[in-house]
């Protein structure tokens, strides 16, 4: 009878070993998953920011920090489509910097960088949030105004020509400033397009530059231009 009991207590023994055992491996496998599985969150939520991160750097101008000329063709036929469909006043405007070339020859293109670089944070400053501006090329900065028609836009136009001609560079213990033109236009009817609104505005610009640099030009339907450097 002894020998019995004895046997049973080794036997009961043993198998709460055996169960504390596997409590302990699933305790760990548990702990090992929730370890991983809270490691796998940290990976997919680094991907998705390095995913934003690459989509925002293809979509931005690396010197300026403004949208690029890619991006903005893309959504700038997205905001013109909607201004159809809801019958909405849309504006585009061109900026050109005056004589641009000239700064570059006299002080070089690092100083001309640091010029664009400042101009570009004063459009930032006095823009929108929903404006989308973007260096369209070289010294060019376009912007489109959703929801804004041009008589809106002028005053928008006449405080950045301020702001920039305000702004003081200084290089070769030299001081300069810098002007700028501006063309605007008008989304027109509904027979409208996003190319001709862009070619608008840049006509307008290119007036702009030739009736004299540091001003606006609003298109108007009867408007012929030539292009000025």
């Amino acid at each position: 009878m002894n020998d019995e009991l004895e046997i049973l207590r080794k036997r009961y023994a043993r198998e709460r070993l055996i169960r504390k055992q596997a409590e302990q491996i699933a305790e760990d496998k548990s702990r090992e998953l929730f370890v991983k599985g809270q490691q796998l969150e940290e990976a997919i939520a680094a991907e998705r920011l390095a995913r934003q991160e690459v989509e925002r750097l293809s979509n931005t101008d690396a010197l300026t920090g403004l949208s690029n000329r890619r991006y903005f063709n893309v959504v700038s036929e997205r905001e013109f489509g909607l201004a159809v469909r809801h019958k909405k006043p849309l504006s585009a405007l061109m900026l050109d910097l005056d004589h641009f070339k000239l700064v570059n020859d006299t002080y070089g293109h690092a100083v001309g960088d640091r010029v664009l670089v400042e101009v570009a944070a004063v459009c930032l400053q006095t823009l929108r949030s929903t404006d989308l501006c973007a260096r369209y090329g070289g010294e060019e900065i376009c912007v489109l105004l959703p929801e804004t028609g041009s008589a809106e836009t002028s005053p928008v136009a006449a405080r950045l020509l301020e702001a920039i001609s305000s702004l003081a560079f200084e290089a070769d213990d030299r001081r300069f400033a810098v002007t700028a033109s501006i063309g605007v236009a008008e989304r027109a009817d509904d027979g409208d397009s996003l190319p001709a609104l862009m070619k608008r505005s840049d006509d307008a610009l290119y007036r702009a530059k030739k009736d004299g640099r540091n001003r606006i030009v609003i298109s108007t339907p009867s408007m012929e231009t030539t292009p000025a450097t």
